[in-house]
């Protein structure tokens, strides 16, 4: 099943990314990603368009679809559906931290001291 939602509150929202199957992110002029790293953070495998900050956002193995081009999607949509769920949650909670508070904190920290050298 495919649901659309909106007007959900933080707390289901974070439910519905645990409880997902997959996300899907078909935007083609996205600014940074944060719903694909929000589902990341809880283990939900994504599925993301090509074109965009998307590309950094989303791990290497992640699937990837051309955002205009919806036979390709429904193929890609197609294949994961009857795809068993293979996929390690651990594994996409260790990349989602790369973009956390903390994370993010030092790589400023980082650029700070080298800009005040």
């Amino acid at each position: 099943g495919l649901h659309w939602c909106s007007g959900l509150s933080d707390s289901q929202l974070q439910a519905l990314y645990r409880h997902a199957a997959c996300l899907w992110q078909p935007s083609y002029a996205e600014g940074f990603g944060l719903p694909v790293v929000e589902a990341l953070s809880v283990g939900t495998p994504v599925a993301v368009a090509r074109g965009s900050a998307l590309d950094e956002i989303a791990p290497p193995d992640a699937p990837r679809f051309a955002p205009h081009d919806a036979e390709q999607l429904h193929k890609v949509m197609q294949q994961l559906a009857g795809a068993e769920a293979t996929q390690d949650g651990d594994t996409h909670r260790a990349w989602a931290r790369q973009f956390a508070e903390p994370a993010y904190r030092a790589r400023l920290d980082t650029l700070l001291k080298e800009l005040d050298r």
